[in-house]
């Protein structure tokens, strides 16, 4: 009995004789806040708004445009020689007409348009690398290059805009652009790739707009989709309306950027803070590419994670009044899309999911929300 006594004595004398340090603060404990951020902030983009427009109507044709434009229809199988007298009588016929001696097709996604236009003119698809590989025949003749074609975009200024714009289109070879009917010239600039020309555009009016393109059609070109770009804003539904000087914490999409693939600045005032501990600077939730932090213009920190985001700030706001500035990268995923595949379970993205039929398509864009989307505040970090 004596020897279970004393093991019952050490116990107790072990558990009272020594503190223990827990390896983490108490979830109750809070570090003394300096500064709190509200959720709406002075915004500055690093690059031009944008409105993706991924539906257009289109004509196929000159003068004998029947024989090819036969509503949604497939012409019949006809021999290489009938192919190239009918592409002959394009070539040289009166050109497309604004009198509608054409076919106007119904509003389709553009993917949809190049489709028919390529099976009307018994060309093989480019949206897909086939057998044998696209490379080693898109380059060849086809006996239906040169014929005339036409596209049409519509989109709705809810608000006029001051500024000129531009309209973007990939590789524009041999096309003429007109805004309204008034021919519009290149640039010489380009956005986001090389490839990505810009034509001018004036200060958008209220109202619903028209861009067309004209041009050849040959067996090289691949039509995607094009955009208007400036500075403005863009609702969920397409409409280009003025800008607003403050951005709310949350999706920035819902707020004026519903395609932007650029960075955006979030810019806080805050006053001077002096202390002699560790200031730190504690992030809200957001999502985006990457996050920087600079005060007063130099840079502090940045960040991939998207959560539980801490930066040094120490000694960095002993000015009388200082700024602070979280700019938050989005991505080219919302300008690109895809837009129209309802699925989103899968991780894996191929050209299938830019040209979604049948059960996974839906009319609405699809979009990966970016932003800032919790509290930030700065605080004096004290030890254990």
């Amino acid at each position: 009995m004596a020897a279970v006594s004393d093991g019952v004595n050490a116990v107790h004398e072990m558990t009272v004789s020594k503190a223990a340090t827990f390896p983490y603060r108490h979830p109750h404990y809070t570090d003394p806040v300096l500064a709190t951020f509200g959720p709406d902030a002075k915004l500055r983009r690093t690059m031009e708004n944008v409105l993706t427009i991924d539906k257009c109507t289109y004509e196929l044709g000159a003068a004998s445009a029947n024989k090819i434009c036969d509503g949604n229809a497939m012409v019949e199988d006809k021999d290489l020689d009938a192919i190239v007298e009918q592409v002959s009588e394009f070539r040289h016929g009166s050109g497309l007409s604004e009198a509608g001696s054409v076919c106007e097709s119904a509003e389709m996604e553009i993917w949809q348009a190049q489709k028919e236009i390529r099976e009307k003119l018994r060309m093989q698809q480019v949206y897909y690398n086939g057998a044998p590989q696209r490379y080693t025949w898109v380059d060849q003749p086809h006996p239906a290059d040169g014929t005339p074609f036409a596209m049409h975009f519509r989109f709705n200024v809810a608000e006029g805009i001051s500024s000129e714009c531009s309209f973007v289109i990939e590789k524009p070879y041999g096309l003429e652009v007109y805004f309204d009917g008034v021919k519009c010239a290149q640039t010489g600039k380009w956005f986001i790739d090389k490839d990505m020309r810009c034509f001018g555009l004036p200060a958008l009016s209220k109202g619903v707009h028209r861009i067309t393109i004209k041009g050849s059609y040959d067996q090289k070109r691949e039509l995607e989709d094009v955009f208007v770009i400036g500075n403005f804003a863009v609702d969920m539904s397409g409409n280009i309306s003025r800008e607003k000087e403050i951005l709310h914490t949350g999706d920035w999409s819902m707020q004026g950027y519903v395609n932007y693939p650029g960075g955006m600045i979030y810019q806080y005032k805050v006053p001077r803070l002096i202390s002699d501990k560790q200031v730190l600077l504690h992030l809200g939730e957001w999502r985006g590419t990457l996050l920087k932090v600079r005060v007063n213009g130099k840079e502090a920190g940045f960040h991939f994670e998207k959560k539980n985001c801490v930066t040094d700030v120490t000694g960095l706001f002993e000015k009388e009044e200082n700024t602070l500035e979280i700019e938050v990268s989005g991505s080219p995923r919302n300008m690109f899309g895809p837009f129209h595949q309802s699925y989103t379970g899968c991780s894996r993205i191929s050209w299938a999911d830019f040209r979604t039929e049948g059960m996974f398509h839906t009319d609405g864009k699809v979009l990966e929300p970016y932003g800032m989307m919790g509290q930030s505040y700065i605080c004096e970090y004290e030890e254990q």
